[in-house]
């Protein structure tokens, strides 16, 4: 927390997400991000929703009826109706109020949540969780462990006018932020604050 103006300023997140798992995201189809580590924060935490510019041709459109994946040649080009392209942009906000460990590689103490739970809420196979829990880890590595960790998508957000990265300030700083994160990245809860 900071303190700005009298006021307390709390410190969000801000997570990069394909287009793909945006859409399922803001309309409530998936309720689990898989990630390999978290940020120090204690739960309930804000988490802002960053849309990576995703695959040449896939395009996310966002707004008050939620969001639709469309594929053409140069949706950039598309005029969108009843909504905005979302791609590049943070397109919403969600609040993790828990986050739960756990592993498909190795089955000990770590697993707080069930096989079948994590598959459904997810979006994802065992296997694509196993493929992405097992790539850059080996015995030799200063950060080798097993295990995911999977974030509880809670009260879902979606942003009628996408915001674009500069609209947001490093958490504790009055810097903007120039790059979106590669994942995750702390953030100042902006609040009312935001300027598309």
């Amino acid at each position: 927390m900071t303190m700005e103006n009298g006021l307390i300023r709390k410190r969000s997140v801000m997570l990069s997400v394909h287009p793909q798992w945006c859409e399922k995201i803001i309309n409530g189809e998936k309720t689990l991000e898989i990630r390999k580590t978290i940020p120090n924060l204690k739960s309930p935490f804000k988490v802002y929703l960053y849309c990576t510019k995703g695959k040449q041709g896939e395009g996310l459109i966002v707004g008050r009826e939620g969001a639709t994946l469309v594929t053409c040649s140069n949706y950039h080009l598309a005029i969108p109706v009843g909504g905005h392209i979302g791609n590049g942009r943070v397109v919403g906000e969600f609040r993790c109020d828990r986050v739960y460990m756990y592993s498909a590689i190795s089955h000990d103490d770590i697993i707080n949540i069930s096989d079948e739970e994590i598959v459904r809420r997810s979006c994802l196979s065992i296997e694509e969780i196993r493929k992405y829990e097992d790539r850059g880890n080996t015995q030799d590595s200063k950060f080798w462990h097993y295990g995911v960790f999977a974030w509880n998508i809670n009260h879902v957000i979606p942003y009628n006018i996408p915001y674009r990265v500069r609209a947001f300030r490093h958490a504790g700083s009055t810097e903007q932020l120039i790059r979106p994160p590669q994942s995750w990245c702390y953030v100042e809860d902006e609040g009312a604050y935001l300027k598309a």
